[in-house]
């Protein structure tokens, strides 16, 4: 369903060794596609990305929810006619469907 997540172990930094590298550094390699994730204490604390990238990012949740908008929607129409309305979660449950698409 979505895009999966995948992140180069080499672009994983503590927050300390982006600071030496620099700010200026790293806008410029996130602009060229290669994004960056900041860890402090070990933990995901920021992740440094293009815009362009980050654009198409925003574009593509607003399409998600938008779609799932549209689909609830359906959804309470039809059941309205069948049986009691149903919650989107509980369709997706009873047929097996995982929104996040982490399911195999």
């Amino acid at each position: 369903m979505g895009e999966k997540l995948r992140i180069d172990p080499d672009r994983m930094l503590p927050v300390s060794e982006a600071n030496a590298r620099g700010v200026s550094r790293l806008a410029s390699e996130a602009e060229a596609g290669n994004e960056t994730l900041l860890l402090r204490g070990g933990k995901p604390t920021a992740f440094v990305v293009g815009y362009s990238r980050y654009r198409q990012l925003v574009e593509s949740e607003s399409r998600r929810e938008n779609t799932l908008v549209a689909l609830q929607a359906v959804i309470r129409k039809l059941t309205a006619h069948v049986h009691e309305p149903m919650p989107l979660e509980d369709v997706f449950t009873k047929y097996g469907f995982d929104p996040e698409g982490t399911s195999e």
